[in-house]
Order: structure tokens, then sequence, then C-alpha cells
């Protein structure tokens, strides 16, 4: 991964992802991340693609 370009993350829930995130961000990355996780996404009625 380049520190300059920004780093999309998710998961099911968000749990992981959001430890990911922190550590990612720590290190110097900007980080975008899907606060409660695909599940979230779906609950709230957001296009999803299969």
């Amino acid at each position: 991964m380049q520190k300059d370009k920004p780093v999309a993350l998710y998961c099911r829930s968000g749990r992981r992802s959001k430890k990911a995130a922190e550590l990612l961000s720590k290190a110097g990355y900007e980080v975008y991340e899907l606060d409660s996780g695909f599940h979230g996404w779906q609950k709230a009625g957001l296009e999803v693609e299969k």
C-alpha cells in the first residue's frame, strides 16, 4: 500500500475493520472505514452489487 493514497476498509460487523483502521491510521495512512460494517450498510438500505 502507498501512504499517499487513501485506504477504504470494511468487514461484516465493523469490529475488525475498526481495529485495522486504527492501526493503519497510526502508521500514517488516510483511512476510510464503514462504521457499522457491511451489515449496517445493508440495514440502512444502501445499494449493494452482487
